[in-house]
């Protein structure tokens, strides 16, 4: 029930990120260090960045394709809920802060219950893959 309720703040988290990567990647700044006349050389490239924005919004981010990615990623959410795959897909953090608002009645607090479910974790020695990985990627940074 906590997850499901999480899935419009989902759907918009991918459909931002999917814009955002979008009209990210149309964005060229850089000029040549040889350009003989700098101040051109970037309004130039301000310029055809801001061409790509206007045709990747126009192509990738219109109203119809931000529709349909919206009903996709639903629908998506909706079936990984159905398949129980939404443990690995939904945000867990977001289902955990539903549920100590919606069950804990502000007796225990969402970071107090996080941090009780990895002590029991760590005291079970349960350690997930996926937990491993993020854990590494972040100790390589």
């Amino acid at each position: 029930m906590c997850a499901e309720e999480t899935i419009p703040s989902l759907v918009k988290y991918h459909v931002e990120r999917h814009a955002n990567t979008h009209l990210v990647a149309c964005i060229k700044t850089a000029v040549s260090p040889g350009a003989p006349d700098l101040t051109r050389a970037l309004v130039d490239a301000v310029t055809s960045s801001l061409e790509r924005v206007t045709a990747t919004a126009a192509a990738e981010l219109s109203e119809v394709k931000i529709r349909e990615l919206v009903d996709h990623h639903r629908e998506m959410l909706q079936a990984d809920l159905a398949s129980g795959r939404w443990k690995q897909t939904f945000r867990g953090r977001d289902i955990l802060k539903r549920y100590t608002r919606r069950f804990m009645n502000g007796l225990v607090k969402y970071p107090v219950f996080r941090d009780l479910i990895v002590s029991r974790m760590r005291e079970d020695q349960y350690r997930p893959s996926g937990m491993r990985d993020v854990i590494e990627e972040i100790l390589v940074d």
